[in-house]
């Protein structure tokens, strides 16, 4: 009896831990800002936990006399952490120093990482107790299986049902609560006093209580404003609403934004993971960039766009009249429906949502595997991502898809894209991250590739401009006759808010591709240099900084 109620217990905490791992890790991916350093982090601060828990409580079972009521008190600090662990990483994302945010989100980590370390020496110890020394082996290997199989259940629990359902910071409590079932099940064979079973109790309640408030909901939420640097410019937020999904972390963010000629002025934003998407003030600045590729094509009939979620872009696409098929993938179905519900007017045109128009077909699923099985051909292809530095849309900045883009132009085609580069996030500049992009690209499109960045326009220009870099490839021989740039432009339908003739050629004479941008790497499935934009940080300075 005894030894299969701590199989139990072990299956429940492993479940626990596990669910608490992939939550951090998630978490860190706002902080940090990518997987190679949210993973990095995340396996340092639990293999160090593992480490000095097996250590400290492997020496410290041996003093106690009652090892299983250690074992319950162990549970009970997890469960007890698990009320901070996820707001507390959030407040280390609003740190300015990156450094300083990796070496504190260890810390965070390691704390249930060493108690989750010390149990399985504590209950091998609490084994050796009742069992038979000579199958010692055995029940260990039961033991660390026991724990094993919580875990794996929690590996798939946290993906397909805890975080689509509950958000991170309810995901994290649930786990707490599982803490606290692992204690109660090794209650009876702690023979500890009714006082310790009644602080249990009244934990395992308060947590559960705070799971199923609203308060919890609450806490997740304005938590999840910390790491956002936008929030400096708000007033007083009337919007906050964050939506659960297995891909990433949206969050809608509605505010009033503070004194300065805006006071009066509200903007709604679309966030991802932390990054700002899209927002409802000013969306001409980000959507009217792919008109500079529309423009300069003779005649743009068929379109693909990846990732685009929020419909800005799609929007632009669609008041072209010229344009008659676009294929719209996205991964993320979630995006599409958030934009839909609290930001409609960022994805209509003309009162109708983009997805509602016959031109446009639109796909849930990967872009880069649509691209590669479609056998269709198209005039402009355009991506929009999260920021380059970003695992996931690294494949999307490497030789291998530009060059599978580059196939799937049709004679005249064109390819476009633009490349955010959170700097708060990372430790190089933006025009790090955009050369090695430049460099790549033009390893598919050479001398028929284009760079668009505001820092290269004319500084006396009193013009609004798209703050990202931009960058076009393309095939054949880009159609620039000023009466028939005109002419498209007449034909856009609503006209566009910023985009007209004056400026769509000011672009285009400050889009060559710098010299500069040859002595960075290119990016590759199997080496993504984007990833690691602080390797190369030293080529800015290096042989004379551009203007």
């Amino acid at each position: 009896m005894s030894f299969t109620a701590l199989l139990c217990a072990l299956i429940t905490t492993g479940f626990a831990f596990m669910v608490y791992e992939i939550v951090f890790l998630r978490e860190l991916l706002v902080t940090l800002g990518g997987t190679v350093y949210a993973s990095s982090a995340t396996l340092a601060a639990v293999m160090l936990g593992l480490f000095v828990g097996s250590q400290v409580f492997g020496w410290l079972c041996t003093k106690v006399k009652n090892t299983v009521l250690l074992l319950v008190f162990m549970e009970a600090g997890l469960l007890i952490l698990a009320f901070f662990s996820v707001p507390l990483l959030r407040f280390l994302g609003s740190c300015d120093s990156w450094g300083l945010r990796y070496v504190l989100s260890i810390i965070v980590i390691l704390l249930p990482s060493a108690l989750v370390g010390g149990e399985i020496p504590v209950a091998v110890q609490f084994l050796g107790s009742f069992v038979d020394q000579k199958k010692i082996g055995f029940y260990t290997g039961l033991v660390y299986g026991a724990d094993t199989l919580g875990a794996l259940l929690g590996a798939l629990a946290v993906p397909f049902i805890l975080l689509p359902f509950l958000g991170a910071y309810k995901t994290s409590l649930a786990a707490g609560i599982a803490n606290g079932l692992t204690a109660l099940i090794l209650i009876p064979l702690a023979r500890t006093p009714k006082k310790n079973i009644v602080f249990l109790v009244c934990l395992l309640l308060a947590e559960s209580f705070l799971t199923a408030s609203p308060l919890s909901r609450r806490i997740d939420h304005e938590s999840a404003l910390l790491p956002y640097p936008q929030k400096k410019l708000y007033k007083a937020i009337f919007l906050n609403k964050l939506i659960g999904s297995p891909y990433q972390r949206i969050h809608v963010v509605g505010a009033h934004l503070k004194p300065g000629g805006l006071n009066k002025i509200s903007d709604t934003n679309l966030v991802l993971d932390g990054s700002y998407q899209s927002g409802t003030l000013k969306t001409y600045l980000y959507k009217e960039l792919i008109l500079l590729a529309l423009l300069s094509h003779e005649s743009p009939e068929n379109v693909l766009l990846i990732g685009c979620g929020d419909g800005d872009l799609l929007s632009s696409v669609l008041t072209d009249p010229r344009v008659k098929h676009v294929d719209h993938v996205e991964i993320d179905a979630h995006v599409i429906e958030s934009v839909k519900q609290y930001m409609p007017d960022v994805c209509s045109v003309n009162g109708q949502l983009v997805w509602e128009d016959p031109r446009v077909h639109l796909t849930i699923g990967d872009g880069r595997h649509f691209l590669k099985n479609t056998g269709k051909k198209y005039d402009l292809i355009y991506t929009d991502l999260p920021h380059v530095n970003h695992e996931t849309a690294s494949v999307f900045y490497s030789k291998e898809f530009f060059q599978l883009a580059h196939d799937k132009l049709a004679a005249h085609g064109i390819f476009m894209t633009h490349a955010y580069s959170n700097d708060r996030h990372f430790f190089a500049g933006e025009l790090t991250s955009s050369m090695i992009v430049l460099k790549t690209l033009k390893e598919i499109f050479d001398d028929k590739t284009l760079f668009f960045w505001k820092n290269r326009m004319p500084m006396n220009q009193k013009i609004e401009l798209f703050p990202a870099p931009a960058f076009m490839g393309h095939k054949g021989t880009l159609s620039l006759a000023k009466e028939d740039v005109a002419f498209r432009l007449k034909q856009l339908s609503p006209a566009p808010a910023l985009m007209n003739e004056e400026l769509f050629f000011l672009w285009m004479a400050h889009s060559q591709p710098p010299d500069y941008a040859d002595r960075f790497p290119v990016s590759t499935d199997d080496k993504p240099c984007i990833l690691y934009p602080y390797a190369w940080k030293y080529l800015e300075t290096s042989e004379g900084m551009p203007d």
